[in-house]
């Protein structure tokens, strides 16, 4: 597994578990910091692949933390919380992308969950990316319309005509057709 990991932890160094995350991101860079504000800073300035977070934090609403990372980046988030606290804080925080699981951790059972989250998270950025190139396309299907109600405004054409004027001055000055649109609108715009 390769990538970086960000752990929060209050006392990182006295965590039996430590060695279970170190064990299971074996070849990813490790960063660890032991507040939610260092946390929030680094979320905020670094891209994350996953974020773990061993809760309490004592300087952090546990579920404002997990919003904010499940709202403004798109790393994996997992959660360690005490095993009498996983399903409470489940119900919390699974609305924000968290997968949780209880302390004292099985060194397997957190391989696995780390591989998990680390999947979702590769699906959602490439879904993500599949968004973008929709968006990209939809903006240029604007941008060729707004193009085509120029000529048929401007210059009486049928949009039909219009339509084929733009593909053949795509095709002949060999250019994109939102390159031919952009043309047209700043003429006649």
């Amino acid at each position: 597994m390769s990538g970086s990991i960000l752990v929060a932890s209050i006392a990182p160094s006295q965590s039996c578990h430590m060695a279970a995350i170190k064990d299971a991101a074996s070849s990813s860079i490790l960063t660890i910091v032991q507040s939610g504000a260092e946390a929030r800073r680094l979320i905020m300035d670094e891209e994350w692949d996953t974020i773990i977070l061993d809760l309490p934090l004592p300087d952090e609403k546990d579920s404002d933390l997990c919003r904010m990372i499940g709202e403004k980046t798109f790393a994996s988030l997992v959660v360690i919380v005490p095993d009498d606290l996983v399903d409470t804080t489940s119900s919390v925080v699974e609305d924000y992308g968290a997968v949780v699981i209880g302390r004292p951790l099985d060194p397997v059972a957190f391989s696995y969950v780390l591989k998990f989250a680390r999947s979702m998270r590769r699906r959602i950025a490439m879904l993500h990316q599949k968004n973008s190139r929709l968006e990209s396309k939809l903006d240029e299907v604007k941008l060729v319309d707004r193009a085509k109600i120029a000529l048929v405004h401007y210059l009486d054409m049928t949009e039909a005509q219009a339509h084929r004027y733009i593909e053949k001055q795509a095709m002949d000055l060999r250019i994109p057709r939102i390159a031919v649109a952009r043309r047209i609108l700043k003429t006649y715009e």
